[in-house]
Order: C-alpha cells, then structure tokens, then sequence
C-alpha cells in the first residue's frame, strides 16, 4: 500500500501536483502558505481556480496540523464504511432467519463466502483511502441495494449480495 503524501490531503492536489509542488521547494504547509497564490499558481499543471483554496487550506493546515496518525475523514467515508458494515450483519442474520431450510450446503457456503468477500473489500477500502469521492458514491449504491435485499426470494437476495460484492471489489483495487 502506498503511503498518501501530506500535501495530497489538500483539496486538489493529487500524487502529480505533490511532487511538483515538492521539486519547486513548497514541501510543507508552511511553504505553500508563505508562496501565496503567485507561487503556487506559478505551478505548471494546476488549477487556478483551486490556487486560492489551497493556498487558505495549507495555512490553515500549518496553523493547526492534523495529529500525528489521525486520519484525514472530512467526507465521512469512514461513517458510510461502518454503515454498510453493520446493515451488512443485519442483512445476514435476516437471511439466515428467513431462508433457514433454504440456505444449506453450495448455496449457503457461497453466501457465506460472498459476505466475507464483502467485509474485506469494505477494510480494504478504508485503508487504501484513494479515490474517496468514488468510493463514497459506490458505497451510498450498496447501502441502497442492501436495504431493498430484506423483501426478496432467496435467488434476488443471492444476486443483490453478488452485485454489491463486486463493486466493492472494483473499489478496493
């Protein structure tokens, strides 16, 4: 797993931008904030309608800097990750209770296994943390599907959880 570069976790500013922004001397907060909107717009690649929002956020970042190890969750990706998790564990003993006689031997093992596959996806998503805008997205579409699963036959039910796993998989890649 790659490690998320401090400067990344300005609006805007992606693995490109950082190591532009680094090669030019702005390696800190401190730096970009005390470069302004003329240094950092000077930056070949950037957006400037964005120079002036990084440029507030760095200073704000270096006036009070995240503590050490906590992570950068503004968008609440982490909250929605939880969420899914734990309507996933209510989907689960939902079926379990509803399909009792139904969900033995191949199909039973496959559920099983395809609510693992969920869960690890969802870890996997909450430590990659890229592409947090999209995984928010795919993970409000789970949500939705999860919820709809309690008023379907086994078949549908067995689907929706297959539908739902791939995506996630996509996701955490």
């Amino acid at each position: 797993m790659k490690k998320i570069d401090e400067l990344q976790q300005l609006r805007g500013i992606g693995a490109v931008l950082a190591k532009r922004l680094r090669n030019a001397g702005l390696d800190s907060f401190q730096r970009i904030a005390e470069a302004g909107e003329g240094g950092v717009g000077g930056i070949s690649g950037i957006n400037q309608h964005l120079v002036a929002g990084i440029v507030q956020q760095a200073a704000l970042l270096s006036a009070h800097p995240p503590e050490e190890g906590a992570k950068h969750d503004e968008d609440g990706l982490s909250e929605k990750i939880d969420a899914v998790k734990g309507l996933l564990q209510s989907v689960a003993k939902d079926a379990r209770q509803r399909f009792a006689g139904k969900i033995g031997g191949k199909r039973g093992r496959r559920l099983s296994e395809t609510v693992v596959c969920i869960c690890d996806s969802l870890d996997r998503i909450a430590d990659t943390g890229k592409h947090r805008k999209r995984s928010r997205k795919g993970l409000e579409k789970v949500q939705h599907r999860m919820e709809t699963l309690d008023q379907v036959k086994l078949k549908k039910f067995g689907k929706g959880l297959k539908k739902s796993r791939r995506l996630l998989a996509e996701l955490a890649r």
